[in-house]
């Protein structure tokens, strides 16, 4: 199973809006992939964990999809940071 950003989101707004019930089938299959990936077995023992904490759950989610959604998102834009020498600086006034 290769999952995208966007199923995810979408699972992930279910998640949000009416729990981890609405979407037990869809966190098996993720699982599944993530197991066959090598994720973390712990993480997917709480991710399927139907009596774990949901906001343990919610993390293991984010961990997992992290480590198995399909690699295709762009990457996040980063802003180059501008280190400007100290006489570059404005001067500040008590």
């Amino acid at each position: 199973m290769n999952i995208t950003w966007t199923e995810l989101d979408s699972i992930a707004g279910h998640i949000e809006a009416e729990g981890f019930g609405s979407v037990e089938r869809e966190i098996h299959d993720i699982a599944d992939s993530a197991n066959a990936a090598g994720v973390n077995a712990v993480l997917l023992a709480v991710l399927t964990d139907d009596r774990a904490p949901y906001a343990a759950r919610a993390r293991a989610f984010g961990m997992v999809a992290a480590a198995t959604a399909d690699r295709s998102r762009p990457a996040a834009r980063t802003h180059q940071v501008h280190r400007s020498r100290d006489d570059d600086r404005p001067a500040v006034h008590a």
